[in-house]
């Protein structure tokens, strides 16, 4: 709690204490600072107290008023800058309290005689009136913090109702929309700005929209509604509010049925998950099944390596299902997106207000399972060192608990980064690396495991068909040469974001090279399995693989000498080809 956040209405009391005690007031913070102040003490607020702030440190310390009537006199004085010449008269101050924590001293200082006659000739009526101020700018102090909880609570839910994927509709006692997220408009073919108007939401029954249901109930029922573009199927749910009137506000959820039958098959199909659904005939994908096999009932912790897009969740998660902690929570964490500050919090817990206790953190929520921390590579030193002195001690050790929490998770940890050269460099510690290193995997790239791209075509095919509603029975030949021929920068992710276009965009049963993105409908078909003897001349190689990167840079809007990064080669070399070769 700052003091310094209600300034301006700390100043207005100060200013009346001193308009009827007739007496100078001064407010400081925790940190000795003056926050307001009267007379000639206003020309000093806003500045540190350095070297005069004993008398105040001294109250904060013992939460107890103090009084001196002989300032620059006073033993409490002695180390003060202004011992034996202080301009003060008499003082007395007393503590600014909220939940028995001292957060700054309201003072009460003469600076003339009469002031420190009036002061003292009645003592114990203006402590009195001084500590029913402090309580007062106590009061506001808590009802400010209340209106920036209050406010940041509003804030958060507005940015989650916001990011819904469920569409959410709020209706007045009046039958009128009054909020409408970006997933409802969506859902009802609505404009970005546009409201649902009143034929739309007449389509809604009005029973459910009215006292025939308690509040707070919710009740949920499959409705075709007509749209501008037409009827749409959705799944809808009702939220009633403010119970006891006679008239309802609402609050309706909206769903695509597909989505939920999609979310549903994931979950089935997540809880038998295992390393079978690992897609792969490559040696080195067999390799790696083989020691996740071996390794996933193992506590030692596991680092997986592989470029982005590779899939490193994916294999985390197999690890997981496979193991005997099956049954145990799976948490993940990014390390990339998150604060230093809110890392912390995610990963080791954060008191929670009112009390003396602590939310539990991942490492606690994990109990039993796994805990996957992604792109470990971007954790803060800070956080390495903390989270390598609980997997040296498998232990949690919380400010709130006088004995440390045992740590019984597995975890592993996954990196797109060479952490040996991150530990040459200082940003990653070498001892956590050790710690994290024991069992390492290295994911391939998906152009080092050519022969696996079509099978994983086909399954992403099937995959997004059905979560579009659409059959498409194969991909032409065009299509899959492409497929294999193309250096996939963005490995899987990449590929499943390609087949996800082509699905949307094809409208026939066949997926064809003009259903792909725009950079991919130049490649050439040639493939490293495909190739004949007469395309194997060196020089045609790089000529092509020069053509083809110029190509992906442009149609991603890039500058031609990022295709130098793409081919690994220096930008003048890239330049001296591009001359030698015509392109």
């Amino acid at each position: 709690m700052q003091l310094k956040s209600i300034q301006n209405s700390i100043q207005q009391v100060v200013v009346a204490i001193a308009s009827a005690l007739k007496i100078e007031v001064e407010v400081a913070d925790r940190q000795l600072f003056r926050v307001a102040g009267t007379g000639a003490i206003k020309s000093n607020v806003w500045q540190e107290m350095r070297d005069e702030d004993y008398v105040y440190r001294r109250c904060m310390d013992t939460g107890e008023p103090v009084i001196i009537e002989a300032p620059g006199h006073h033993e409490l004085c002695r180390p003060c800058l202004h011992f034996g010449k202080c301009p003060e008269l008499g003082e007395v101050c007393c503590p600014i309290k909220v939940e028995d924590s001292t957060i700054g001293v309201i003072g009460l200082i003469a600076l003339q005689p009469e002031q420190k006659e009036r002061l003292f000739a009645d003592l114990p009526a203006n402590l009195s009136f001084l500590q029913q101020m402090a309580a007062l700018i106590a009061s506001k102090m808590i009802e400010h913090q209340y209106y920036q909880e209050q406010l940041l609570i509003k804030q958060k839910i507005s940015t989650l109702i916001h990011y819904l994927d469920h569409g959410i509709v709020m209706i007045d006692r009046e039958g009128r929309c009054d909020f409408i997220n970006p997933a409802a408009r969506k859902l009802l073919h609505l404009g970005e700005e546009d409201y649902p108007d009143s034929d739309l939401i007449a389509q809604f029954p009005k029973n459910l929209g009215t006292k025939s249901s308690g509040a707070g109930e919710s009740i949920g029922q499959t409705l075709f509604l007509l749209t501008k573009n037409g009827y749409r199927q959705l799944y809808v749910n009702y939220h009633h509010l403010d119970a006891g009137k006679q008239e309802w506000n609402t609050v309706i959820v909206l769903q695509d049925p597909e989505q939920i039958a999609t979310a549903a098959s994931q979950i089935t199909e997540g809880s038998a998950l295992g390393f079978e659904e690992i897609i792969g005939k490559n040696q080195a994908i067999i390799g790696l099944k083989d020691l996740m096999r071996k390794t996933a009932n193992s506590r030692s912790p596991i680092l997986i390596h592989g470029e982005s897009g590779t899939g490193k969740h994916f294999f985390a998660q197999s690890i997981h299902y496979f193991s005997e902690r099956r049954d145990k929570p799976f948490i993940t964490l990014n390390c990339a997106v998150l604060s230093e500050d809110a890392l912390q919090r995610q990963l080791f817990g954060e008191p929670v207000r009112g009390t003396k206790h602590a939310a539990h953190g991942a490492l606690e929520r994990a109990g039993g399972g796994t805990l996957f921390l992604d792109d470990i590579a971007e954790m803060p030193l800070s956080a390495q060192l903390t989270l390598l002195r609980v997997l040296e001690e498998r232990a949690i050790r919380k400010e709130d608990s006088a004995k440390p929490i045992p740590l019984e998770l597995r975890l592993i940890a996954a990196t797109d980064k060479n952490l040996e050269d991150l530990v040459a460099q200082g940003s990653f510690r070498q001892d956590l690396f050790y710690k994290l290193n024991v069992i390492p995997l290295f994911v391939p790239s998906l152009k080092d495991r050519r022969e696996d791209i079509l099978p994983l075509a086909r399954y992403f095919l099937n995959k997004h068909a059905r979560a579009n509603s659409k059959t498409f029975r194969s991909m032409d030949d065009g299509f899959q040469k492409t497929l294999v021929s193309y250096h996939w920068p963005g490995n899987i992710r990449e590929l499943s974001n390609v087949i996800e276009y082509a699905v949307n965009i094809e409208s026939n049963q066949e997926l064809t090279k003009a259903s792909m993105p725009a950079y991919l409908r130049d490649i050439d078909y040639h493939s490293l399995d495909l190739l004949s003897d007469g395309d194997l001349n060196l020089r045609s190689m790089e000529k092509e693989a020069i053509r083809r990167a110029i190509i992906v840079v442009k149609e991603r809007g890039e500058s031609k000498d990022k295709a130098s990064e793409l081919l690994g080669i220096g930008r003048a070399t890239l330049f001296r080809k591009l001359q030698e070769y015509g392109l």
